[in-house]
């Protein structure tokens, strides 16, 4: 994201923003939906540091994706 990333600070305030905004309507999930994101998901990263928390569905891969020579440039 280089420069689009927010702070965590950002992130909530924006998202404060966006739940108060009238024109912004946010349903229930359904039943059951965080048990089976829960056991469907795992968390993905080259970061060695997560071996640390037991539990943790973790998927560690070998060797980190290549550079990529032409970058994306979000658009707004």
């Amino acid at each position: 994201m280089q420069t689009h990333a927010l702070t965590e600070r950002a992130a909530y305030d924006s998202t404060t923003d966006l739940l108060s905004d009238e024109r912004v309507d946010c349903w229930s999930e359904p039943p059951g939906i965080d048990d089976a994101l829960t056991r469907q998901t795992a968390l993905v990263t080259f970061d060695q540091g997560f071996r640390q928390f037991p539990g943790l569905p973790l998927e560690l891969p070998t060797t980190a994706p290549a550079a990529s020579s032409n970058p994306q440039t979000p658009s707004h």
